[in-house]
């Protein structure tokens, strides 16, 4: 019987096998585009978290840096010796609190010699990180919670003891003697809502992390451990890291570790 199939010829073979050829090319091309597609996706995702955890470190040091430059200048006026327009430097300086929580002078015997509303004038300070680093240079402390003025300044919103980053400066008379330390002390619930306002500005989750791994302040609320995620651990190293990986809450995440947060000469 003959078939009812058509008859395979030459150019019939020739176009099928055009066809099946550009059928494999375009899957295979498909292929590669589906899965380059999906690198161009990570490598974008991974520049646009690195750029923004970039900006955001510059905008949370230049804003401390407002204080720095306050403080430089409060450091030469001290210098002159004119107690009473220091102390009326340091109040304006101070403002409402909500900001500054204390700004003081103390000489290089470690005395308070004014401060900010008078708080701890007349008090031995020699003992503090801030005065003894600041008798030898600039100083930007970590954070830390409050000691001497720990009873002397309200409770925060959560009731904890009030937390602390110190800048000091030495001052120096206009004849180039030491003539002690200028400090403030600024409020770490401010710094961490700044945190939490430039994170929802630049849409990432942002944390500060101490030089041992730990979150000192975060924005979602979480406390990863460094047992948890590579990038803290990269932190103990000091060295600018970006990563995916998998986090305590089993999403990956894109995450970019900047290791020194600094603006200018702070």
């Amino acid at each position: 019987p003959r078939s009812s199939l058509p008859r395979l010829t030459l150019p019939r073979a020739a176009y099928g096998f055009v066809l099946v050829t550009m059928a494999l090319v375009s899957l295979t091309a498909g292929l590669f585009l589906y899965s380059r597609a999906g690198d161009l996706a990570d490598q974008a995702l991974d520049q646009a978290v690195r750029l923004r955890t970039q900006a955001a470190a510059a905008a949370y040091a230049r804003a401390i840096h407002e204080d720095w430059s306050d403080l430089t200048y409060l450091a030469a006026e001290a210098g002159r010796g004119d107690l009473d327009r220091v102390r009326g430097l340091m109040d304006g300086m101070r403002g409402d609190g909500t900001r500054i929580s204390w700004i003081g002078w103390a000489g290089t015997d470690g005395v308070v010699r004014t401060a900010s509303d008078g708080l701890l004038d007349g008090a031995d300070v020699s003992a503090r990180p801030w005065f003894r680093n600041g008798l030898r240079g600039g100083f930007a402390g970590d954070v830390h919670e409050a000691v001497l003025l720990a009873s002397l300044l309200p409770e925060t919103e959560t009731g904890e003891p009030p937390r602390f980053i110190d800048l000091a400066l030495p001052v120096r008379t206009t004849e180039g003697e030491a003539a002690g330390v200028v400090a403030v002390h600024i409020d770490f619930d401010w710094a961490t809502r700044f945190l939490s306002e430039t994170a929802d500005s630049l849409g990432l989750d942002l944390f500060l992390i101490g030089a041992d791994g730990s979150v000192i302040a975060a924005t979602t609320g979480e406390r990863p451990t460094t047992a948890e995620l590579q990038i803290l651990r990269a932190a103990r190293a000091g060295t600018a890291t970006a990563t995916r990986e998998t986090w305590p809450d089993g999403n990956d995440y894109f995450a970019t570790l900047l290791p020194q947060v600094g603006y200018d000469d702070l």
